[in-house]
């Protein structure tokens, strides 16, 4: 007979300096399991990095995550999962939860979801059972974006094991008692970035299942991008831009919007494509805002889509400008510049190409009929990182100058703004509106 052991949590005790960061409380543990997978999730009092990753010798499924305590009323339903049993260890400032699997499992995604509608904050992890072998090889993969320096090294050891009772136990839960945790120093972790609002039961199956779409706030952290007239910077602008068209794609009810930062935060180039394709994105928008060469009149929004070749030297040095970011973490990609040649000589890429131009295409359009301001060829081609994922069509585009002052103040003005972001969501519709019109004929 099938029965959910229902384990209450004792909470571990966390010493907390007056200047660290306000500690990730994991207020609920729980799950289901589907036909085509497994979900795991863990409710949260805030968004925050994370990181998924396999375990073997022994099996298991582990989240990491930046100062995290479990609340003493936390209920775990884990059983019918898989799930075998919880321990949680601590090390440089981060939490490790491992979950003991009883057979292989292969992690298909891990995404954050805010609270809406009365629900918490959320880190969702959907897996499904694999053979060994396919499990070996997901052991070397990992989801999230708990970096940066962040890596989990052991000093206090295991601060507690949970296990369930078997069905014939009358003694209570068979655990051991929580040690208290300690005291540590590190620095403050800022609240991360993947914020998917969605539903909790994910996409349902086809055809109404929701299309997944990642939008990429531009910039963050360390990197404020473009500094604009009044010394307004484009990190900030982005973010404001991407959490209304998050809004605007969520209240159509036939999307799911991911935001790859909610907060002002670093992330390398390369994550956001990665987290993008972890996510299995149906498309990508990345915004940006940039400054003009020279002089104050030029204004306009553009769009970007991949090219080998820039489409101008302006589109180069624009393109040069933005793929160095990545150097601001001491990490120099140009060793894959190879790889990715030789990516974009290969017919799917071609294939996806096509698509980024068509989807630019359709946002142009309804740009267009809303009377935005345009640049000159607003579609313009570039060799972009956030663009070079193989097998998600991608855009970038360019909301205005910040040079240019009226349209530093339109960005900052949240009708505006909006007004855009209608404009990107209207053709985000048109986009799969064709899709699906293909699919029927």
């Amino acid at each position: 007979m099938n029965r959910f052991f229902v384990v209450i949590v004792s909470t571990f005790l966390l010493a907390i300096m007056a200047t660290q960061a306000h500690a990730v409380t994991i207020k609920n543990i729980r799950g289901a399991a589907h036909p085509d997978k497994t979900r795991l999730v863990l409710e949260l009092d805030q968004v925050a990095d994370f990181k998924v990753a396999l375990f073997d010798a022994p099996r298991r499924l582990v989240v990491e995550l930046p100062d995290a305590t479990l609340d003493d009323r936390a209920v775990l339903e884990l059983s019918k999962l898989g799930i075998s049993d919880l321990r949680q260890e601590q090390g440089n400032g981060i939490d490790r939860f491992s979950f003991g699997l009883r057979q292989p499992v292969k992690i298909i995604s891990a995404f954050m979801l805010p609270r809406d509608g009365g629900k918490p904050d959320r880190l969702v992890v959907d897996f499904k059972p694999v053979a060994a072998t396919e499990f070996k090889a997901a052991t070397t993969q990992s989801l999230g974006t708990l970096s940066d320096g962040r890596a989990f090294a052991p000093r206090t050891g295991i601060l507690g094991t949970l296990s369930y009772p078997s069905s014939s136990s009358s003694g209570g839960d068979r655990k051991s008692p929580p040690l208290p945790r300690a005291a540590t120093n590190a620095e403050e972790t800022l609240p991360v970035p993947l914020d998917k609002p969605s539903r909790d039961d994910g996409p349902p199956p086809d055809p109404s299942r929701k299309y997944v779409v990642v939008i990429d706030a531009g910039h963050g952290g360390k990197d404020p991008g473009a500094i604009g007239i009044g010394r307004v910077k484009e990190k900030d602008i982005t973010l404001a831009a991407a959490k209304q068209l998050a809004q605007l794609l969520q209240q159509t009810g036939r999307y799911q919007p991911i935001l790859t930062r909610a907060t002002d935060r670093f992330i390398l180039l390369p994550d956001r494509v990665r987290f993008a394709r972890g996510a299995r994105a149906d498309l990508f928008i990345s915004l940006h805002a940039d400054m003009a060469g020279s002089g104050h009149d030029v204004n306009g929004l553009s769009i970007y889509t991949l090219s080998d070749k820039a489409s101008d030297e302006q589109t180069e040095k624009l393109a040069a400008r933005e793929n160095k970011v990545d150097l601001l973490a001491g990490v120099d990609l140009s060793h894959q510049e190879q790889d990715v040649a030789n990516i974009l000589i290969d017919l799917a890429m071609r294939e996806n190409m096509n698509q980024s131009r068509f989807f630019a295409g359709k946002i142009l359009s309804s740009l267009t009929s809303s009377s935005v301001d345009l640049l000159e060829r607003p579609h313009r081609y570039a060799g972009f990182a956030v663009l070079k994922a193989a097998d998600i069509p991608s855009v970038l585009i360019e909301m205005g100058f910040l040079s240019n002052p009226d349209e530093t103040r339109r960005l900052q003005d949240e009708t505006h703004r909006r007004r855009l972001m209608e404009g990107v969501r209207r053709g985000v519709d048109a986009y799969f509106d064709h899709l699906e019109k293909n699919q029927r004929l």
